[in-house]
């Protein structure tokens, strides 16, 4: 088959064949091998899975072939047979040393199973099986779990009860075990498991919390039965053994005292609650326990029943319970003060008509005893409880006034004020209670406050204002006058007089508090009304807030106050003054407009033309507008006035840099230019000018202009004017050469260049002198760049153009000497000796070439030459050193 199956791999065929061979004989070890390779490979999982389960169950096979079946079977959802190859692989596995922890795993895998199919006593077995394998961590947690599934279901109470006991012996401590089986014992009414559990676990338990806990839950299963109270009354004992004044455990042992009649044992249990509950200051606690012992008290031992509420009261002095308890056991024959004390208590947490009855009957009882102290203790508790009883307030207040107590008179005229009806009467006894504070106590500031009360009463009352603006300002409190004085200005109609001396009033008073600028407003206010007579009173106000505004460095504050001040003296006449005042806030802040104009005008009117040139300089750069043209126009009228029209310029050139349209400036500018000969400066003027020309005419010209005057000067700038020309006019020659020359000048050949060489295009090759030009400006920016082969070839250019331009003729013949071309030179140096107006003498034309023949070493020819010169002219002492240097002389 092997054999075949290498020659040809037909496992769907050989596969049946092989089954039905293993079929009849099962045990033939290579027939299987080759089988399961077979069905292996054709992925037949479910042949796979019925070979696995007939080959464990040879004897010796290895176990990890049952757990490999029982995977298969789990992946093919046979769950069963899953887990009966399990079984197999534990039987497989028993016997073999150091397996002991595959079983139990093993076990523990069919213990889930089990628990996931709902089986939970098979799933306790299985857990029991691999606990006696090994004890594994997955062990005691699954069985908590399943005791738990267990507890959750009626029927399976039992069980439960069997696997919490069982965990329990593994961990007698665990809350997580011992808990939920109490749950379980008492579900089941099983009391006597349930008392032992709890009294083998207590030993267990290191938490006092825990075991207290443990002993309640019992006492609650032993409370709902009968005939439990003695184990009752040991377990709650032994509660507060550990825990002395654990509540719960007490309510429950007084409970059961009292239902029992165990008296003595209840007494003493109360004691011990009220000394607990102090201990942890628990007033509740105290008054309860106190209250049950009083009535155990009461009949049989008054007397200790008083004791056990003045000890409750000791601690809870507020508890209406314990004090009324205590006032039911005291009589008439009592002791009249620890009555009245009694009766104080209660008054202190007593409202309404009974509180009016029990503060006069207990203030009667004190005032019997002599106790005046406490009198007036009582009335005042009482009037605080109730503060509408007219009997109380005419008690309390003829007690004060007997006795001379000031403080809580003039208190108590407030209080009643408070609750008068009548706004007249009530600021009658704030305004008593204000006098008490200010002349008996030397409370100024309590009685301000009284009075500030009066006043919100009856606003309208100007004396009572007064009044109270005079005591807040002894007091100190000047911006609180301020306000009140304010609420009285801006919210009541008031008589003119009246408002005028509130308003000085209001002013002096911001003037203290350092609010000079609404100080100065109230003056102005005043002045408004009445004119004239508040004029040293407003001057004087400006004048402190102008000085105040300066110290602080509150600039704003102090040009504000020395405007106004300028204009106030200006119309009183005392215009120095007033221009003293500006100058020195003007020294400060020279930008400030305002002030520059109104000293400018100061000054023309009085015709001091040199402060005019000094301030309105300053107005031309801190103006803007037409403003700023009034101000430069002020400036060069002034300087003219002085004869130094020139001064103007600095203005004039500020004024044209932010209005460069305005004709009159420029034509100011243009004609100090022109005076000074300040020709760049000029040249910019025009050019700001052609900005606002609208005739391209006109520009154009005004542009060239501006070129011509900058080629000396700015170069760059230059160029930039003249480019503006040709676009203008871009056909015109004058202004292309001037732009060339611009551009030499600035070192930006380049464009030169390509002027020039767009120029001699143009005239195709046609001679006239224009094109010389061009070439001979060509050959001049070669030279300028060190290119001397480029030079010499426009120069020659330029000569052939036009042979009667001399200086085109002068400049070749020295570059060709330079360049050492002597042919050139010589041709061209002929050429001019035979022009009639040319910038080199014959007498040099000739001398020159007599330079070069004596370079070249001809002598004769150098003789020749420079005699030639001689001749020519006489005077040429060139040639006459050239001859003499060369031996003919």
């Amino acid at each position: 088959m092997r054999r075949a199956l290498q020659t040809e791999p037909r496992l769907d065929l050989a596969e049946p064949v092989l089954r039905r061979a293993l079929a009849a004989a099962p045990d033939h070890k290579d027939l299987g091998e080759l089988y399961e390779q077979i069905v292996r490979k054709l992925g037949d999982r479910q042949a796979l899975l019925a070979w696995l389960e007939q080959k464990v169950n040879v004897e010796g096979i290895d176990p990890q072939v049952a757990e490999d079946a029982s995977n298969l079977a789990l992946e093919l959802g046979e769950t069963e047979r899953s887990e009966k190859l399990l079984v197999r692989r534990i039987e497989l596995a028993n016997g073999r040393e150091g397996n002991g922890k595959s079983i139990a795993e093993t076990y523990l895998t069919l213990a889930e199973r089990r628990k996931a199919a709902g089986d939970l006593r098979g799933a306790v077995d299985y857990l029991r099986e691999s606990a006696a394998s090994l004890q594994l961590p997955r062990t005691f947690e699954l069985q908590l779990e399943l005791a738990g599934l267990a507890a959750g279901q009626a029927d399976q109470l039992t069980l439960a009860a069997e696997v919490y006991d069982d965990l329990l012996l593994q961990d007698p401590s665990n809350k997580g075990v011992w808990g939920p089986l109490m749950a379980v014992y008492r579900k089941l009414g099983d009391d006597a498991r349930l008392q032992q559990l709890v009294e083998s676990t207590l030993p267990s338990l290191a938490e006092v919390g825990e075991r207290n806990q443990l002993r309640l839950e019992l006492v609650e299963a032993l409370l709902q039965g009968s005939g439990h109270e003695q184990e009752v009354v040991r377990l709650l004992k032994d509660v507060l053994m550990e825990e002395p004044g654990h509540k719960q455990a007490e309510a429950l042992l007084a409970e059961v005292f009292e239902k029992t009649g165990f008296d003595s044992e209840l007494v003493e249990l109360l004691n011990q609650q009220i000394l607990t509950a102090q201990g942890a200051g628990d007033s509740e606690g105290v008054i309860a326990a106190s209250l049950r012992l009083g009535d155990l008290l009461r009949k049989t031992q008054p007397d200790e029943a008083l004791a056990v509420y003045r000890s409750a009261l000791d601690f809870a002095p507020q508890s209406r319970a314990l004090i009324e308890a205590m006032l039911s056991l005291v009589d008439g024959e009592h002791d009249p003060r620890e009555r009245a004390e009694i009766g104080e208590r209660l008054l202190a947490i007593e409202t309404g008509a009974a509180a009016v009855r029990l503060a006069l009957d207990v203030a009667g009882q004190y005032d019997k005893l002599g106790d005046r102290e406490a009198t007036s203790r009582v009335l005042e508790a009482g009037y605080k409880a109730s503060p509408d009883s007219d009997a109380l307030r005419e008690r309390l207040e003829a007690w004060y006034r007997e006795r001379g107590e000031f403080e809580r008179l003039a208190e108590l005229l407030v209080a009643s004020a408070d609750r008068a009806i009548d706004p007249t009467k009530s600021v009658g006894l704030l305004r008593e209670a204000s006098s008490i504070y200010v002349d008996q106590l030397m409370d100024a500031q309590k009685s301000a406050e009284v009075l500030r009360t009066a006043v919100a009463v009856d606003p309208n009352d100007n004396e009572l204002l007064r009044e109270f603006i005079g005591r807040l300002c002894d007091t100190g409190e000047h911006a609180s006058a301020v306000e009140e004085l304010t609420k009285a200005i801006d919210w009541r109609p008031l008589e003119e007089d009246v408002q005028v001396e509130f308003l000085r009033r209001r002013a002096e008073l911001r003037m203290i508090i350092g609010d000079e600028a609404r100080a100065s407003a109230d003056l102005e206010e005043a002045y408004g009304l009445v004119g004239a007579e508040l004029i040293p009173d407003l001057i004087d106000g400006l004048e402190r807030w102008r000085s105040a505004a300066a110290k602080r460095g509150d600039r704003e504050g102090e040009r504000s106050a020395t405007l106004r001040l300028a204009d106030v003296l200006r119309k009183e006449g005392a215009d120095d003054q007033a221009r003293h005042a500006l100058s020195g806030w003007i020294d400060h802040a020279p930008g400030d407009t305002e002030a520059l104009r109104q000293l400018t005008a100061m000054d023309v009117a009085a015709g001091r033309w040199e402060s005019v040139i000094e301030t309105a300089t300053k107005l031309v750069a801190a103006e803007t507008g037409e403003e700023q043209i009034k101000a430069v126009m002020q400036l060069v009228d002034a300087c003219e006035k002085v004869e130094r029209p020139h001064d103007a310029q600095a203005g004039l050139e500020a004024a044209h840099k932010a209005q460069p349209k305005n004709e009159a400036v420029r034509a100011r500018l243009k004609q100090i230019f022109e005076e000074t000969e300040n020709y760049p400066a000029l040249a910019r003027l025009l050019i700001s000018e052609a900005d606002v020309i609208t005739d391209e005419g006109t520009r154009f010209v005004t542009l060239r202009q501006a070129g011509e005057l900058l080629l000396d000067e700015d170069p760059e700038a230059a160029v930039a004017a003249l480019k503006r020309a040709l676009k203008l006019r871009p056909a015109d020659q004058a202004v292309n050469l001037l732009l060339v020359e611009a551009f030499a000048a600035a070192g930006e050949f380049d464009e030169a260049n390509a002027i020039l060489d767009a120029a001699i295009e143009a005239m195709k090759g046609r001679r006239s002198p224009d094109l010389c030009a061009m070439q001979y400006r060509k050959a001049m920016i070669a030279g300028a760049q060190e290119n001397y082969e480029q030079e010499l070839h426009w120069l020659k250019e330029a000569h052939n153009t036009d042979r009667n331009n001399g200086d085109v003729a002068v400049a070749l013949a020295t570059l060709a000497e330079q360049l050492e071309d002597y042919d050139l030179a010589i041709r061209v140096l002929r050429s001019i000796a035979l022009m009639e107006a040319a910038p080199m003498s014959r007498a040099v034309a000739y001398l020159r070439q007599g330079y070069i023949a004596e370079r070249r070493g001809d002598r004769q020819k150098a003789v020749l030459w420079g005699r030639k010169a001689l001749m020519e002219d006489p005077n040429c002492t060139e040639a006459t050193e050239f001859l003499r240097q060369i031996g003919e002389l």
